[in-house]
C-alpha cells in the first residue's frame, strides 16, 4: 500500500511540474494549466478505441494484436506495443462505460483482457536488461509514467460511475498497474534520472 501511495505522489508531482511548465509557457493560471494538462492526458489515452469487445468482429482486432506481438522481436519495441494495446484497452473500457452505463457484465468482463495486458507488459519489461540505458528505454519509461497517470485517472472516473463489483475490479487493476509501474521504475531507472 505504501508503494502505491508513493507512486501516486510521484505521479502527482509529475502532473504538477507539467502544469507549471504549461503555465509558464502560455501565461495562464497554474490551476487552469493543471486542469488542461490532466484533460489533455485523458483525451490522448482514450481517443478512439475502435471496435469494442461487444462487437462480433472484435476477434479480428485481437488477431491483429497477436500477430503484431509475434512479429515484434525487440524487447523495448514489444513493451511499447503492449503499452499501446493497454491504452487501447483502457479506451475500450471508457467507451463501454459510456455505451453500457456501467452496469453490464460485458464491461466487467472487459477488465480481464486489460489485466492480461498489464501482466504481458510486465513480462515484456522483465526482458529488458537493467543495464540497458538507451534513449529508447528512457522514452519507454516516460510513456509508462504518462500512461499510468492517464489510466489511474480513468479508473477513478469510471469508479465514480460504476457499481460496487466494477469498482472492486477497477481498484484491482489500479493496484496492479501501480505495482508494475513501481517495479519498472525501480528496476530500470535510477533515482538521479528521475
Amino acid at each position: 500500500m505504501g508503494n502505491k501511495t508513493s507512486l501516486r505522489r510521484f505521479l502527482a508531482v509529475k502532473i504538477a511540474v507539467l502544469a507549471l511548465f504549461l503555465a509558464v509557457q502560455t501565461g495562464v493560471p497554474i490551476a487552469f494549466a493543471a486542469q488542461t494538462a490532466t484533460s489533455l492526458a485523458m483525451d490522448q489515452a482514450v481517443e478512439n478505441p475502435g471496435l469494442l469487445p461487444t462487437n462480433p468482429f472484435y476477434f479480428l482486432k485481437s488477431f491483429r494484436r497477436t500477430t503484431q506481438r509475434a512479429f515484434t522481436v525487440s524487447p523495448v519495441k514489444l513493451a511499447n506495443l503492449e503499452l499501446d494495446i493497454l491504452s487501447q484497452k483502457a479506451g475500450e473500457l471508457k467507451r463501454l462505460q459510456e455505451v453500457l452505463d456501467g452496469a453490464d457484465e460485458s464491461l466487467k468482463s472487459a477488465t480481464v483482457p486489460y489485466r492480461e495486458s498489464i501482466d504481458r507488459l510486465h513480462s515484456n519489461l522483465q526482458n529488458i536488461k537493467s543495464s540497458d540505458k538507451s534513449q529508447a528505454v528512457d522514452q519507454l519509461l516516460s510513456r509508462i509514467l504518462e500512461s499510468s497517470i492517464k489510466h489511474m485517472t480513468l479508473f477513478d472516473e469510471l469508479s465514480s460511475l460504476s457499481d460496487s463489483g466494477m469498482r472492486d475490479r477497477l481498484e484491482s487493476l489500479d493496484a496492479r498497474l501501480s505495482e508494475v509501474t513501481a517495479d519498472v521504475l525501480t528496476r530500470l531507472d535510477s533515482p538521479d534520472r528521475l
